[in-house]
C-alpha cells in the first residue's frame, strides 16, 4: 500500500521531472523507458505540434496527475547564436530565424524584406 502511493503521480517524493527516452513512438501514442505510455502527448506552446520520435530525450513533468513533455533535450548547439531560434523535422527540414533578422529556410537565406539572397548547395539548412 504504502508503495502504490508513493508510485502514484504527483504523490509526495515522486519526482516532479524526469528525462526519459522514446522507445517507440505512433499517432498519439508515445512509450518512453519504463514502459511508461503517453496517450496524444501534445503539450507544447501554442500553435506548435510535435509527435516525438523514437530514440528522442524527453522532459517529463508530473502535472495534474499526468505526466506532460516539457521539452525535448537538444544533444547540440547547432551553431546557434544567442537570440536564434530553429525548427528542424525528422526528415532533414530545418528553419532558422536568425539574430541578424535573416530567415535559412533549407539552405535558402531569405532577407527581413522576403528577397532571397544567398543558397548554399548541400546545405542541411544551417
Amino acid at each position: 500500500m504504502w508503495m502504490t502511493e508513493r508510485m502514484r503521480p504527483g504523490a509526495p517524493g515522486r519526482p516532479n521531472a524526469q528525462a526519459v527516452r522514446v522507445i517507440d513512438a505512433k499517432e498519439g501514442k508515445v512509450t518512453v523507458q519504463g514502459d511508461t505510455t503517453l496517450q496524444d502527448p501534445r503539450y507544447l506552446y501554442g500553435g506548435c505540434r510535435y509527435i516525438p520520435s523514437e530514440g528522442d530525450r524527453l522532459l517529463l513533468l508530473n502535472a495534474g496527475g499526468e505526466q506532460v513533455i516539457a521539452g525535448v533535450i537538444d544533444e547540440g548547439d547547432g551553431g546557434l547564436r544567442p537570440g536564434e531560434v530553429e525548427l528542424r523535422s525528422a526528415g532533414g527540414a530545418a528553419l532558422r530565424l536568425c539574430a541578424d533578422g535573416t530567415i535559412k529556410l533549407n539552405g535558402l537565406t531569405v532577407s527581413q524584406n522576403g528577397e532571397i539572397i544567398g543558397k548554399t548547395e548541400g546545405s542541411n539548412g544551417q
